[in-house]
Formats: C-alpha cells, sequence, structure tokens
C-alpha cells in the first residue's frame, strides 16, 4: 500500500503542471482496499475543484499503476481541517487565520513559505534574520503571523513579540514621553522571537531607528530570533542608515511574486470555504483572470461579493459577480472581438477559421490557433472559459497552456515575435 501511495504521488507529479501538483494534489491522502481506490480532500471544495477539473487525469494514473480499472471515489476529510487546535494554540495577538495551514502555496510563494517553517524549526539559526519583502498585498503579513502562531503552539515557554514598524514607534514616542524606556526595551529584548512587519516605515525617523538597531544587535548577539517585513530589497529602502540595511542582510532575504492563476483560483477557493460558501468556478475564474497582482485586493473583491449576496438573498452567480466587482474590475471596451483576430489570423496563416476551432494538432494549425488565444487575452476583456467557447468550447486550462506557451516563445523565437508583430499591425489597421 505504502509502495502504491508513493508511486501515485511520483507519477502524478510528473503528470500534472508544478503549480496543480502543489496545490490541489499534494494535499491529499490514499485509502486503498481490494474493490476501491479512496481520495481524501481536506474540504467539500477541495472535492469539487479536483473533481471538476483533474479527476480523468487522477483515473488514467491510477488504472496504470494497478494495470486494471477499479473505483475511485473522491471525499471529504473527517476534519473540517487538515490539523485541528484549541483556542489556546493562537497567539492571541495575532490574526487567528493567518496559520500555515491556511497559506495556499505556489511556485510564487514557496521559497518564502519553506524559510518560514525553517525558522520555526530553528529559531536564532542560520536564518537570523529572516526578511520577507513583496508588493503589498500578497502574504508577507500572514506568513510572519503564522510563525508567530506556530512557534507559539510548538514552545510555550518562549516570549513572541510582534510588532508594525508603525506600532514600535509610537510606542516609542510615549515611552520616551513618559519616561518608560526600560520598560520599552524589557519588553523587546527579552523577546524569544521579534515579528516586526513593514520595517520601511521607520524610513527617515532617526530616533526609532537608534533604538530597532540596539534592540537588533541585542536580540542577535543573544541568538534570539528576528523576522522582519518590508516592501523592498533592504539595499533598495529609503532613508534607512545603512548599518540597519546592513543587518538586514546578514540572515536569508526572500521575495514573494503576484500569484500565478492556479494560486489564485486556491486562495480564492479557500476563503469561501473558510466562510462556509460553496464557490461557483465561473466566478473564481472571473476574479483570479481579472485580478493578478494583489491577494488582499482579490480576497477584498471576494468578500464584498459574498457579503451583498448574503445581506440581498441573491444568488451568488457569473451575472451578480460582473456587476457588483465592476470597480474592482474595470471594463475597457475595446474595438477588436475575438472573431476579427480569428479571422485576421487565419487569413495571415492561409487556414481555415474552422481550423482555429478544431481539435486538430497539426504545427500548421496548433500554433497559430495558440497565437490567436493568446491575442484574444490580450485584447479583450472575456474571461478564459469565454475564450475557450470561442475556440471550440476547449478548457480554461487548455487556454491558459497557448497563453503561457506563446508568452515563452516570445522570449525565444523571434519568428513567433515577428508573426505577431504583423497580425497586431493588420489588427490595428482594421480597427
Amino acid at each position: 500500500m505504502e509502495n502504491l501511495k508513493r508511486k501515485f504521488f511520483e507519477k502524478a507529479r510528473l503528470n500534472f503542471d508544478e503549480h496543480v501538483y502543489e496545490t490541489w494534489i499534494k494535499p491529499i491522502s490514499i485509502e486503498l482496499n481490494e474493490n476501491s481506490f479512496q481520495i481524501i480532500t481536506p474540504n467539500q471544495l477541495f472535492k469539487d475543484w479536483l473533481e471538476e477539473n483533474y479527476l480523468e487525469q487522477i483515473k488514467n494514473i491510477v488504472y496504470s499503476l494497478m494495470e486494471r480499472e477499479i473505483q475511485i471515489f473522491l471525499t471529504v476529510s473527517k476534519n473540517k481541517n487538515i490539523t485541528t487546535y484549541s483556542q489556546e494554540s493562537f497567539h492571541p495577538e495575532l490574526i487567528q487565520r493567518y496559520t500555515f495551514e491556511n497559506f495556499i502555496k505556489g511556485k510564487s510563494n514557496e521559497f518564502a513559505y519553506a524559510a518560514a517553517k525553517a525558522v520555526v524549526d530553528n529559531l536564532g539559526g542560520l536564518y537570523n534574520p529572516l526578511l520577507i519583502y513583496s508588493n503589498v498585498g500578497l502574504g508577507k503579513t500572514h506568513l510572519i503571523m503564522a510563525i508567530g502562531h506556530e512557534v507559539y503552539r510548538k514552545y510555550p515557554h518562549k516570549k513572541v513579540v510582534y510588532y508594525s514598524s508603525e506600532k514600535f514607534m509610537n510606542e516609542l514616542i510615549s515611552s520616551i514621553r513618559f519616561e518608560k524606556m526600560h520598560e520599552f526595551r524589557e519588553k523587546f529584548r527579552n523577546a524569544d522571537l521579534l515579528l516586526i512587519d513593514d520595517i520601511q516605515f521607520i524610513s527617515g525617523k532617526t530616533a526609532t531607528q537608534e533604538e530597532f538597531f540596539n534592540t537588533f544587535n541585542t536580540l542577535y548577539e543573544s541568538k534570539k530570533q528576528i523576522v522582519i517585513t518590508s516592501d523592498k530589497f533592504p539595499k533598495q529602502l529609503q532613508n534607512i542608515e545603512d548599518r540597519l540595511k546592513n543587518r538586514f542582510e546578514w540572515g536569508l532575504t526572500v521575495d514573494i511574486q503576484p500569484p500565478e492563476y492556479e494560486t489564485r483560483i486556491a486562495i480564492l477557493k479557500n476563503k469561501a470555504w473558510y466562510h462556509k460558501i460553496d464557490l461557483p468556478d465561473d466566478i473564481a475564474e472571473f476574479i483570479a483572470t481579472n485580478i493578478c497582482t494583489n491577494i488582499r485586493e482579490m480576497e477584498g473583491a471576494l468578500i464584498k461579493l459574498l457579503a451583498y449576496s448574503s445581506l440581498t438573498k441573491k444568488p451568488l452567480d457569473i451575472n451578480l459577480a460582473k456587476d457588483i466587482l465592476k470597480d474592482f474590475i474595470p471594463q475597457e471596451e475595446t474595438t477588436i472581438s475575438v472573431e476579427q483576430i480569428q479571422k485576421t489570423v487565419s487569413e495571415y496563416f492561409q487556414i481555415k477559421i474552422t481550423d482555429l476551432k478544431s481539435q486538430k494538432k497539426l504545427k500548421t494549425i496548433s500554433i497559430p490557433r495558440q497565437i490567436a488565444i493568446f491575442l484574444s487575452r490580450k485584447y479583450t476583456q472575456l474571461s478564459l472559459n469565454d475564450i475557450g467557447n470561442k475556440f471550440g468550447g476547449k478548457d480554461h486550462s487548455t487556454i491558459i497552456h497557448s497563453i503561457n506557451k506563446i508568452k515563452k516563445m516570445l522570449d525565444n523565437d523571434n519568428s513567433i515575435k515577428k508573426h505577431i508583430d504583423n497580425i497586431e499591425k493588420m489588427l490595428t489597421k482594421n480597427r
């Protein structure tokens, strides 16, 4: 049984895109008996997504390993969470949902996630300090708080202190004013784990930087763990002393990039599940397609939609989403349609429009089709599913594959770039 499990995950890793595997396959567990192969998922939304998008691929992997057909069932774990903790397991000053269990991993954040987990296992060790940087709304605060929760849970005797840099500065000012600097320094310099969020806000604050510099040195010399978040790489921080920026780089510096499509979908599904809402796939796709660079904004759009649906008792559907989220996702008018793109591409490559909508895999057809799909994504506001429907009912994963393939070819193949430039000139000329 254990050998079969190992082979299943090994084969799945080869058969699925890396993002899909890490997000949707790796978290499942397996049970096997003579007549059935049971796949246990963390929650109902997870089960639904697997069932609707990847069940056929999973079946093919299982059949190839078993060398026969066997009944395959998807079920939901009896535990609502993969791991259940009591209320006492959460640090009282941290946002409760910001745990490692609720952090959705993808290629964009996997290194930062791994570094955060490593810090918990070796406080004050090799990765001290740990600095996590990214643009706004990509999960820095979630990760730094997840470290705090996990240390609080694993090492109850350790003193965990979390502060935003702004709160640190305000408390410093108050301590100076009311002559309580001794208490201030005791609080921070006796921490076993100091978490400082958004360090960039001490920019230009000389007294705050001086106090933080001394606090940093005291903790570092005592082998106490320091974790910092920032919106920039240390060297790019403005109006922060060089001696501080230099210390920020003593340990490990990691970044978080905007999440890729699969991770965005997983984040939305997880957020909806947290609020006990069954999020339709077309709405998840609509939000994930149109809000690409800010998780906080994406989650905010979802919460606004869920709240409106609940308060007005209106059904949660794609039309409601497009209406309610128009401020989040402005619809720009375009004079180029998918039909125009298909017509122009077919004329350019001297193939039929029906070929672009067909399943034919000849290179003379598949490359023009992928170019047409790429341009449809670039020049229209249609969702991936809507584009797929315009190309003969292709599913969203095929559309994503086509777009990503052309993006990659643009970096390495000058002929593709030339083709697309020529087609775009034809399109804009006919506008």
